[in-house]
């Protein structure tokens, strides 16, 4: 059984590698792929999450190795929480209160305004950096009329 899910995948992979060929040399457009793409991604994202529990307590205190993967359970790492402390949620707001500050500096430089000048102490706010990210793609169910 598992032999036979394993060329399966196998199979499915080199399906998969082949129709990214033929996007890469332009037989194929690239979109409809990709759509399917991240679809699979999502699919497959749900099986794991499926049984991963029964993976963690199939592996237990062990180290397992499976076709030249090493498999073990790492246990999860504290998160620590601070949004009960006064004090930390008060300096949080102090800096997102400067960090809007800078970004309006930015925002009024950038649209060729007269600068922001600190009333305490008589300096020009400086202008916050602005990064962009990425193009990305949005993928979303059309709506069936």
């Amino acid at each position: 059984m598992v032999q036979k899910i394993v060329t399966m995948i196998l199979e499915f992979k080199e399906n998969i590698a082949e129709a990214i060929d033929k996007v890469e040399q332009g037989y194929k457009d690239a979109y409809p792929v990709y759509v399917e793409l991240k679809d699979l991604v999502k699919f497959i994202t749900s099986c794991l999450s499926q049984i991963e529990e029964q993976v963690i307590e199939e592996v237990g205190d062990q180290k397992l190795t499976y076709s030249g993967y090493e498999i073990e359970r790492r246990k999860g790492s504290p998160r620590y929480s601070f949004n009960h402390i006064h004090s930390i949620k008060q300096l949080q707001s102090q800096i997102k209160d400067l960090e809007n500050l800078h970004k309006l500096a930015y925002d009024r430089q950038s649209k060729g305004l007269e600068p922001i000048v600190d009333a305490d102490t008589g300096e020009i706010v400086e202008a916050a950096v602005v990064k962009y990210t990425k193009d990305s793609i949005v993928i979303k169910q059309s709506k069936e009329i």
